[in-house]
């Protein structure tokens, strides 16, 4: 039995097919992260003076075993424009660029995979 994310399981015993399963759920992946990636890095939602914040802004594969792809912005100040901070008299309002962009595009995750995996085994 082998789990593919979002409940779906599959259980199979041809390797072949397995093994283009998990390469279709990789690529199903890789294109997502690929669609959150463009949509943080191109967010109107943030104003970057410098350009760092989105400069900083990458996309990897996870180091977790099954971790998929992460989107993440490195730039030591990108937490406090996401989640927002105090300053002295006062406080600056969340900025959630990175989640807007996860949002935008996570209803699209299931399909997009179904189709790679349709595309690898159809």
């Amino acid at each position: 039995m082998r789990s593919v994310g979002d409940g779906v399981k599959i259980d199979w015993n041809d390797k072949e097919v397995l093994k283009k399963i998990d390469a279709a759920v990789a690529q199903g992946e890789k294109i997502i992260a690929d669609k959150v990636y463009q949509s943080a890095k191109g967010s109107t939602d943030f104003t970057d003076k410098t350009g760092k914040l989105r400069k900083s802004i990458k996309q990897a594969k996870s180091k977790f075993e099954n971790g998929g792809r992460v989107v993440f912005a490195n730039a030591p100040h990108s937490v406090l424009v996401e989640l927002g901070h105090k300053i002295k008299g006062g406080v600056v309002g969340p900025t959630a660029f990175m989640r807007n962009a996860l949002k935008k595009h996570k209803a699209q995750g299931k399909e997009i995979i179904m189709n790679q995996i349709n595309k690898a085994i159809g």
